[in-house]
């Protein structure tokens, strides 16, 4: 595990790098560019965990704006959210970003119901990237929302 500290940071073994970025404002923004297939997961840098396990039982959605840089015909990208090392649960999106790669920023909600396979009275990562080679993503805000009908749990 590699944690980002630096407005340009790389992991461990190189498959992803991380790089601060403008979008409205300086570093507003961070590119993840995976070199090699990889998972990124955003968690609190104390191994705090968080119970959204009521917010499941509404209607309640993990938010991305997002801009898809770059997705090859063989890469991959999921999303996903941890509750520990051997608990989470991941959702396939490739089909999905394959359409949006060169649209600009978008905004994707995928409802926490989504994700109720796993223990969501302990997420430790709300968000967790799955990705392959030669898929590039810009990335300004990771919250919840409302869902209001429009998320969606993947393919």
């Amino acid at each position: 595990m590699t944690v980002v500290t630096d407005a340009l940071q790389h992991s461990t073994h190189g498959a992803i790098s991380a790089e601060a970025t403008d979008r409205h404002q300086q570093e507003d923004s961070v590119v993840i560019s995976f070199t090699a297939d990889g998972v990124l997961a955003l968690a609190h840098d104390t191994g705090a965990t968080v119970d959204l396990a009521r917010l499941a039982e509404g209607d309640m959605a993990l938010e991305i704006e997002y801009q898809l840089l770059s997705l090859t015909d063989n890469t991959s990208l999921s999303i996903g959210m941890a509750c520990g090392s051997d608990c989470g649960a991941s959702l396939d999106f490739t089909e999905y970003f394959s359409e949006q790669q060169g649209r600009g920023w978008q905004s994707l909600k995928v409802p926490l119901r989504c994700f109720t396979d796993m223990d969501m009275t302990r997420v430790t990562s709300p968000l967790v990237l799955q990705g392959s080679a030669g898929t590039v993503i810009q990335l300004a805000n990771v919250r919840l929302a409302n869902n209001e009908g429009q998320g969606q749990c993947g393919q």
